[in-house]
């Protein structure tokens, strides 16, 4: 939870307003009518909560649990901590589905890369992120690109690759990605809860896949 300005918006890796994170309590609640999960804290310094709902985790040690989501509305809830208890209706569309997902396997700087993709909904935005990391120097770089959902494809210009490492591989944690995720066209209705001044609640979905950028 954020008070002030400590939020981000629908794209928030794209824009972030800086503020002072406060306390939401030590777990959050995702009912759906007949079943509960719990979402954990997950970073108490920054008072920030993640969590496994259902799958196939990424995480080692964690095992795999019949999947949660599907369209419907979700509630999620929290008892509060240094903001009072709250209640936020989320609801969850289709999955964005990446159509040529199998065969984007290796891109070449120079020349780009185009996606195509069947939104879950034509007014929502999508954004594609293409990054790379280079284990032995440390470099990174990512691009990001954000399209009208209802375009159904978009190319990455090659300009846009130009500072994106190639892939070495034999690295411990590759984060050579590219990723497609699909945020809302509007934004959420507003919850409320005492010390806050206004609380969102959204959901997302992202398509992503390990490629060998050249």
């Amino acid at each position: 939870m954020v008070h002030g300005a400590e939020m981000t918006s629908p794209f928030a890796s794209l824009s972030v307003v800086q503020g002072v994170a406060i306390e939401a309590g030590r777990h959050l609640t995702v009912r759906d009518g007949r079943e509960t999960r719990s979402i954990g804290l997950y970073n108490a310094a920054e008072k920030s909560f993640a969590g496994v709902l259902g799958g196939r985790s990424p995480f080692p040690g964690v095992a795999q649990s019949p999947l949660f989501l599907r369209p419907q509305i979700y509630e999620i809830s929290g008892d509060g901590g240094e903001v009072g208890a709250f209640r936020a209706p989320v609801t969850d569309p289709k999955l964005v589905r990446w159509n040529n997902r199998a065969r984007v396997n290796s891109i070449d700087r120079s020349q780009g890369v185009t996606l195509d993709w069947t939104p879950a909904r034509p007014e929502d935005s999508v954004v594609i992120t293409a990054m790379n990391i280079n284990g032995v120097s440390g470099a990174l770089g990512v691009c990001e690109c954000v399209a009208p959902a209802r375009a159904g494809h978009f190319t990455i210009p090659a300009a846009a690759l130009t500072n994106i490492p190639t892939t070495t591989g034999g690295d411990s944690l590759p984060l050579n990605l590219l990723l497609i995720s699909e945020f809302p066209g509007q934004a959420p209705e507003p919850f409320t809860a005492s010390g806050l001044d206004r609380g969102f609640a959204f959901f997302f979905s992202t398509s992503a896949r390990s490629v060998d950028y050249r």
